[in-house]
């Protein structure tokens, strides 16, 4: 072999393995079935796109944050997708333009980005998400908030926060700020105080827009308190009428949640992305959101159909990672996997619903290996079986739906002591 050979996956992107894909992949069907349970419909969109396309719909991306190539056939720019709601935006506004609204649209997918996070610095990003086409105002992102909270609660996480932000207060405290607007809310999403004044000096702004940048900067915790703060400190900003709505939603998403909530009005980022509320969800474990989502209400029209949009995402790698945290059982138990002796002992467990391979020789140590719950064999007119994690053996003299019924029960004592 090629010592120069690159054998590991290109960096930031990550091979999963059957337990780790088994676990993501589960984690992607139940969240799905929350997102049909409440009318919305999947599509599926391709992996690149037409680099115009996500351009137009994400003109503050950071192009380094891309991978493009052109296409051998054309000739055209495309870019593995960074984003599925640009792609949904498009497929609303030109494939689904003649349906009503509001459009129930659910993806699942990955995409490719650069991350920046402390956590984590991959790529490739699996996600599972949702998009409310055509509906504003609060009953939508209220319908959108409490999807994603029964959705956590779906996968067995229970412990979990909600942090709120909205985009036109902190548009309205900078929206005199002629240059350097970017640096200004980078540094109060960050909460550096020094860095605020250093970049309100460099911007030249008034210290009337400095003090409500300090302001913004301390703005976040429990949602009563925050608003409370924020009435007094951002007078000049003329946001009464948002913070008024933003305490509606709030108080009508604390009868319908768990999450504990929390109000940052100083998370300015992405504020050139979103037109209202945003939110991400927080748990212990990944270090970063495993969820984010907002409205966007300038975005479908980009494209040619004047729609408002509001919608979420899972990282699906993050979720796994909160459910792992403390050792919460997240999920249903994953059917039962038997090593079979022969193909027929294997044919006869798959026509009671479990799964079987073929292993002739060294059952036991395959099974033990790749995860296996129990080894049959055929011998002597009967079935011996080795249930992995007991000491014995027994036998079954055929195998119906009774008898693996009793394997069934056997394997599920064995996992249920290993997990206690």
């Amino acid at each position: 072999m090629d010592k120069r050979l690159p054998l590991s996956p290109p960096g930031g992107t990550q091979d999963l393995l059957p337990r780790e894909a088994e676990h993501i992949a589960e984690l992607g069907r139940v969240v799905s079935s929350r997102f049909a349970s409440h009318g919305y419909l999947r599509v599926t969109t391709p992996p690149f796109e037409h680099a115009e396309v996500l351009e137009r719909g994400l003109p503050g991306i950071d192009p380094q944050d891309l991978l493009r190539f052109v296409e051998p056939d054309t000739g055209e720019v495309a870019l593995l997708r960074p984003d599925i709601t640009t792609q949904i935006a498009r497929i609303a506004a030109t494939r689904l333009s003649d349906r009503p609204a509001p459009l129930r649209l659910s993806y699942l997918g990955s995409v490719v980005r650069r991350r920046h996070g402390r956590a984590r610095r991959q790529r490739q990003i699996y996600q599972a998400g949702i998009e409310l086409c055509g509906a504003s105002g609060q009953p939508a992102d209220l319908e959108v908030l409490e999807l994603a909270s029964a959705a956590c609660r779906a996968v067995g996480l229970d412990d979990f926060q909600m942090d709120l932000a909205h985009a036109s207060i902190g548009n309205a405290v900078l929206a005199r700020v002629a240059h350097g607007r970017e640096d200004i809310a980078d540094a109060i999403a960050r909460k550096d105080a020094r860095d605020i004044d250093l970049s309100c000096e460099r911007a030249g702004v008034k210290s009337a827009t400095r003090d409500m940048a300090h302001a913004l900067a301390t703005l976040y915790g429990p949602p009563a308190t925050v608003l409370a703060s924020a009435r007094r400190l951002l007078k000049r900003a003329k946001v009464t009428r948002v913070l008024r709505e933003l305490e509606e939603l709030i108080e009508a998403l604390e009868t319908r949640t768990t999450a504990r909530l929390s109000l940052d009005l100083g998370e300015l980022r992405g504020r050139d992305y979103y037109t209202g509320v945003s939110f991400t969800v927080l748990a212990e474990g990944p270090g970063e959101a495993i969820a984010s989502g907002g409205r966007y209400d300038d975005l479908i029209p980009r494209f040619g159909r004047d729609l408002a949009g509001v919608g979420f995402a899972f990282d699906l790698s993050h979720l796994a990672w909160a459910l792992s945290a403390g050792d919460r059982r997240a999920l249903p138990e994953r059917d039962i996997r038997v090593v079979a002796g022969d193909e027929e002992t294997a044919r006869a467990l798959r026509a009671q619903h479990i799964a079987a391979a073929v292993v002739a020789d060294e059952g036991e140590a395959y099974a033990r290996a790749w995860d296996f719950d129990a080894v049959v064999r055929a011998r002597r007119g009967e079935f011996q079986v080795k249930v992995i994690g007991e000491d014995d053996r027994f036998s079954l003299a055929r195998l119906d739906q009774e008898t693996v019924g009793n394997l069934s029960r056997r394997v599920a004592r064995v996992r249920k002591g290993a997990s206690s």
